[in-house]
């Protein structure tokens, strides 16, 4: 096919099998319907069928599309459209029509029915009720009626009540409710394909029954904050509140918070700023205009703080720390105890020189001797230096000195201390008494 017969997708026809050419379309409840869509399109078009802004079926590259619904109901009725569109299409086409399917009244799936309902005296109460059904009934295939004296009383616009029905929906509103209200109340409704009947039960208003389930998650429960969850009771026909109260299990005051009903059949609360590590105590009810319920509580302790790698650091800095303090105290304890021992040494190697000098205190000979040495008088000018004593077997007293190697030391002390401690005078011998240090 040429490009030149390529043009936008255009819906031609949408309709019920059966019932070609009709925009609104009556089925049976149980049968079954098929939707058919034709499009003209080059290339195909995308073909879709919506019902309620929901798609129920698509298909791509294609010029026609059928959807079938297996046993209709009254929850199948409204408007269906098919859209079509390809690559050419500036707007989407479509075409729509309307379902409708045979039924008899039955309460509507989409909303909330209320058979108990409570209310004070003096205080208005309403009874409502919406309806599903095809043909539609009208206001007068609506009929309310209240059990009094052992049978049923039909009830109409009066001073006491007020009827209102529209569309699918009828209210009763008794305008001012007292002791002679309370009781049972039924609705009516008909059409040609069967009728249905509800009843009611209005009840005198008191307080609040209490919260069930009352519980906290512990998967939520954090170092600052914890969340609560409770199952409302009933409100006795008056608007309610919850009544929060917690406290540290330790302290006396308490801490309130007023929480609102929003008609959810669970409900959440977080408690936030709390401290870690902690218990508490937590009480809950619920309260109306004409009091409160029973109280029920709980008790939760928060989230300790991380603390362990505080800990682990804590304890690595405590042990190298200690470990640290110990190689000091043993490097120190060596230190000192070298010192103390070059210490003895000295004292002991003085006291030895002492000793040998006070027992040949006859030094004569050695100052003769040193008094030939040049490096005697280095050594009394208190000079730094090394000394340089060499004998080539002279004789001291008759003994032989022989002090052919060079110095051990470097001195830094003078006088006799440091004569004794000289490598020649250290190799000299005594005729009276010999001595090698």
């Amino acid at each position: 096919m040429s490009n030149s017969s390529a043009h936008s997708a255009s819906v031609k026809e949408f309709f019920v099998n059966g019932h070609e050419g009709e925009r609104s379309v009556v089925m049976n409840e149980n049968d079954t319907v098929i939707l058919k869509c034709n499009v003209d399109s080059n290339p195909g078009s995308d073909v879709s069928v919506y019902y309620k802004d929901n798609v129920l079926m698509s298909q791509t590259d294609s010029k026609s599309l059928a959807y079938s619904i297996v046993s209709v109901t009254c929850i199948d009725r409204g408007e269906y459209s098919c859209v079509g569109f390809n690559q050419y299409n500036v707007n989407l086409s479509s075409k729509s029509l309307h379902l409708f399917v045979t039924c008899s009244p039955r309460p509507s799936p989409f909303i909330t029915l209320k058979q108990h309902v409570t209310s004070a005296q003096h205080k208005p109460a309403v009874l409502s009720f919406t309806t599903l059904a095809y043909p539609e009934p009208n206001k007068d295939d609506f009929k309310w009626y209240r059990f009094s004296s052992k049978e049923w009383q039909l009830l109409s616009n009066s001073g006491e009540f007020q009827i209102e029905t529209s569309n699918l929906q009828t209210n009763l509103t008794l305008k001012n409710v007292n002791r002679t209200y309370y009781g049972m109340y039924k609705l009516n409704i008909t059409n040609e394909f069967g009728s249905y009947q509800q009843k009611y039960y209005l009840y005198p208003a008191g307080n609040p029954e209490a919260p069930t389930e009352f519980r906290h998650i512990p998967e939520l429960v954090t170092k600052t904050a914890v969340t609560l969850q409770w199952n409302p009771g009933f409100d006795n026909g008056l608007e309610q509140i919850f009544i929060l109260r917690y406290k540290k299990v330790s302290d006396i005051d308490w801490i309130s918070v007023s929480i609102p009903d929003t008609g959810e059949t669970v409900i959440s609360y977080t408690i936030i700023m709390l401290s870690s590590g902690t218990e508490y105590e937590v009480v809950l009810y619920a309260s109306n205009e004409l009091g409160n319920s029973s109280e029920t509580a709980l008790r939760f302790t928060t989230d300790m703080d991380d603390i362990s790698s505080h800990n682990s650091a804590l304890l690595g800095g405590t042990i190298g720390g200690s470990v640290s303090c110990a190689v000091v105290v043993i490097f120190v304890g060596l230190l000192l105890l070298r010192r103390f021992k070059c210490k003895n040494k000295s004292d002991r190697s003085h006291e030895n020189i002492t000793a040998i000098t006070n027992e040949y205190m006859d030094l004569q000979p050695v100052r003769e001797y040193m008094n030939d040495k040049p490096e005697y008088d280095l050594l009394q000018s208190n000079h730094y230096g090394t000394s340089q004593l060499q004998s080539d077997g002279d004789n001291v007293m008759g003994s032989k000195q022989i002090a052919k190697n060079q110095p051990e030391h470097t001195y830094h002390n003078t006088g006799l201390y440091l004569i004794m401690q000289s490598p020649s005078i250290r190799k000299m011998s005594f005729s009276k008494r010999s001595w090698t240090h």
